[in-house]
């Protein structure tokens, strides 16, 4: 992962939170599984809870940490904090959840 990336990707899960300031999710593991707990009491339209479907495994033929929210794509990294960021990440950026938030609540963070 890139500088960038990685900044783009603390960007969308401060938007998400609803904060205007810079938080390095990626490296405070206390902050990003409050992200992960608020995640976790989202409902799906059908009534269905998301969660994480893999959480921790670790891919066997890569040796990779895996990390997936239900409904969303696996992601695997050398760590487990990085793999669980991916995921939430990627949860955050989601068109239906990331642009009515965003929209909502009129948030731009510099990078």
């Amino acid at each position: 992962m890139t500088e960038q990336e990685i900044l783009k990707g603390n960007k969308i899960i401060a938007e998400f939170e609803g904060i205007s300031y810079w938080v390095n999710y990626d490296e405070d593991y206390s902050r990003l599984m409050s992200v992960v707990e608020k995640i976790s009491k989202f409902k799906f339209e059908d009534g269905e809870n998301a969660y994480f479907r893999t959480f921790g495994m670790i891919n066997i033929e890569t040796g990779m940490f895996m990390s997936r929210i239900n409904r969303c794509q696996v992601f695997e990294a050398e760590t487990l904090k990085t793999a669980i960021w991916l995921s939430v990440v990627d949860w955050c950026r989601q068109d239906y959840r990331y642009e009515k938030v965003k929209t909502q609540r009129n948030l731009s963070i510099a990078i």
